[in-house]
């Protein structure tokens, strides 16, 4: 699979889980996959843009960087 580009917001190592079933989805998709899961999302960064995000450590909630509508980059932290 092709991606429109590199992740750069997401934070590995430590107690970071990747999360790579949602790479490569659309943002609706991650979305729902994220419900089904019964976690929460998070946008850290948007087409290159990273946020500011808080350093809390929570295994409820899927991180998620987009470019353009697809995911690019995804961890459970």
């Amino acid at each position: 699979m092709s991606l429109p580009g590199e992740p750069r917001c997401i934070s590995r190592g430590g107690d970071v889980e990747e999360a790579p079933d949602f790479v490569g989805l659309t943002e609706q998709e991650a979305i729902e996959l994220a419900e089904q899961r019964g976690l929460q999302v998070r946008e850290v960064g948007r087409d290159g843009e990273c946020f500011p995000v808080t350093m809390d450590l929570r295994n409820d909630r899927v991180n998620l960087e987009f470019i353009g509508d697809v995911v690019v980059g995804a961890a459970i932290y």
